[in-house]
């Protein structure tokens, strides 16, 4: 019997299995990989968002007055606005002229479809009259990526 070189039938199909097995599980691992990365790229821009909200919304309470719900006066705007949430963002109205005028962050700071909510404001008058505000960040499917609950102390001792 006479045996040729090369590669039997056999021999190949298990090379072409192996080499399949192998180049299937680095797929999964750089999957996995850029998953993560995205997901982690994601929250962190969650944050900076939720930053920017909350450094605005502490600039607004810290100096309200009369708070009921999301309705407040503002000494520094000098007018009543209210905190209103759409699905653009949470924008500020202006009670004394009826108008929406401004968006709470500026269009620069949305990226990858990410805007917040402020999802319970609630005045606590005790001993130190504070503000307590919950913010999400959410993305387009209104899936929440990140949430916190603050506490701003109202300089007017009354607080209202």
């Amino acid at each position: 019997m006479r045996r040729s070189s090369g590669f039997t039938f056999v021999e190949m199909l298990i090379t072409v299995l192996l080499v399949l097995v192998v180049f299937t599980g680095v797929g999964g691992a750089l999957r996995v990989g850029k998953d993560s990365y995205f997901k982690m790229t994601k929250q962190a821009e969650a944050r900076v968002l939720y930053s920017t909200i909350a450094n605005v919304v502490k600039k607004d309470l810290k100096t309200a007055t009369g708070i009921e719900g999301m309705k407040f006066y503002n000494q520094e705007r000098k007018y009543e606005m209210e905190y209103v949430n759409t699905d653009e963002g949470i924008f500020i109205h202006n009670l004394a002229t009826g108008s929406k005028s401004e968006s709470l962050v500026s269009k620069k700071t949305k990226s990858n479809g990410l805007h917040g909510t402020i999802e319970t404001m609630e005045f606590k008058k005790e001993e130190v009259p504070y503000v307590q505000v919950t913010i999400a960040i959410v993305d387009r499917n209104k899936e929440e990526i990140y949430k916190n609950t603050m506490n701003v102390r109202c300089v007017n001792e009354e607080g209202e």
